[in-house]
This record gives structure tokens, sequence and C-alpha cells, in this order.
């Protein structure tokens, strides 16, 4: 995936797997200043954590965490600039 910042939003997009040809999944947007924000917090934790977990499983744990909290985080199929 393309992790990019336009203007006010970070934007996933772009999905790959190299065991599929095709994979059909939608462009992601989030507030920017959010964004910035939960990243900063999991790495926080993730220090405080290291010892337990492998580097990725706390980021991704607290991210999927904090999207299933949220209402507005649902992909938007063609969503312009």
């Amino acid at each position: 995936m393309t992790v990019r910042r336009e203007g006010d939003h970070v934007v996933w997009s772009g999905w790959r797997n190299p065991d599929e040809q095709e994979v059909d999944l939608p462009e992601f947007r989030f507030d920017a200043e959010e964004y910035r924000t939960e990243v900063e917090r999991a790495a926080r934790e993730h220090r405080r954590e290291h010892r337990r977990e492998r580097p990725a499983h706390p980021l991704g744990r607290l991210l999927e965490r904090y999207l299933g909290r949220r209402v507005d985080w649902s992909p938007r199929r063609g969503h312009g600039r």
C-alpha cells in the first residue's frame, strides 16, 4: 500500500499483494492531525511494551483498536481531493 499526505488527510491507497493479481480494497482517508496523534501514541505504548511483543504487533493492534472505535473511518470509494 502507499501512504501519502494530501492536504489535511493521510491517504492509504494502492493496495498490493504479491500473491494476488488484483487487490480490491478502497482508498482510506484519515484526518492528518488525528492520524499523527494516534501514531505517536501507539509509538509511546510500543516503547513501553517492546519486551513483550514483536515491533509490528503493538502498532497494528493499536491502530485496529482505534479504527474500530471510529464511526467515520470507513473507506470512501472515489473520494477526490
